[in-house]
């Protein structure tokens, strides 16, 4: 739910009136659909999408493996973007989506706990609203420096979560659903040579498919170039892709870890 570091760190709502298509049932698809809802879908929308979801035959790559990692077939559009106003900005044809699906020993309860304090954030809705379930929602903005192997920069990041209260087996079979939708709002600002980060943007659903068992699927479009070993490495190269895919399973495992503490 937090935002991932880069490469090089990781190695060293609206009205219910509003109409909304149903889920594809294909991974790209369906990511592409969370990312494009996670504020106008209603809470029925989200479960079913979610329901979708676990039927997709990835699902069962997950549950037999323990993890499932992969290269979207396609990018978000300039219209996708328009939910977080930066369609006018930005050329997302540029921004690779990766995505890393595991299955994590832990309870939806426990997976969120302690995670608010992960970056320095400034919380644009009230946190104790959304602690008490006063409110299923919360927004944050996040200003981050990095500096890390001959990159340093500074940026900006947009985000929240979202909680889909348990509705019922009919309409919510794995309990409540948590999202998160982050962003970089305008290109990360590089005070060292030959680095870039234009583009960021993530999106991530969890759910208990079993008690117990948290299936925690995370995209992430990417348009990054850094430093790395004396040469350039970039979010397109399927060097960085494969060691990227890694640490977010290795992320997840070491999560997992805390759900008892």
């Amino acid at each position: 739910m937090t935002a991932r570091l880069p490469l090089f760190v990781l190695l060293v709502g609206a009205s219910s009136a509003c109409h909304v298509n149903k889920a594809p049932s294909d991974l790209d698809g369906n990511a592409h659909w969370f990312w494009a809802n996670y504020v106008g879908g209603t809470d029925a929308d989200i479960a079913a999408a979610v329901n979708t979801l676990n039927g997709i035959p990835t699902i069962s790559d997950v549950l037999a493996n323990g993890n499932w990692t992969g290269v979207l077939p396609s990018t978000l559009s300039k219209g996708e973007l328009s939910v977080v106003t930066l369609e006018k900005l930005s050329d997302p044809s540029k921004a690779p989506g990766l995505v890393a699906i595991t299955d994590m020993p832990c309870t939806l309860d426990k997976i969120h706990t302690g995670t608010y304090v992960s970056y320095a954030r400034t919380y644009d809705t009230s946190i104790d609203d959304y602690k008490s379930r006063k409110s299923e929602t919360v927004a944050w903005t996040s200003n981050i420096s990095v500096d890390q192997a001959s990159n340093a920069y500074s940026e900006t990041v947009k985000g929240g979560l979202r909680r889909i209260p348990d509705q019922g087996k009919t309409i919510t079979p794995f309990g409540p659903v948590l999202l998160s939708r982050t962003w970089l709002t305008k290109p990360a600002v590089f005070t060292t040579p030959k680095g870039s980060f234009a583009q960021d943007y993530q999106i991530e659903v969890y759910y208990e498919r079993t008690p117990g068992h948290v299936i925690h699927s995370f995209v992430d479009w990417r348009q990054l170039t850094v430093v790395f070993l004396g040469g350039q490495v970039s979010s397109a190269d399927t060097t960085y892709q494969s060691v990227i895919l890694s640490n977010d399973v290795n992320w997840d495992k070491d999560s997992a870890k805390l759900c008892g503490k």
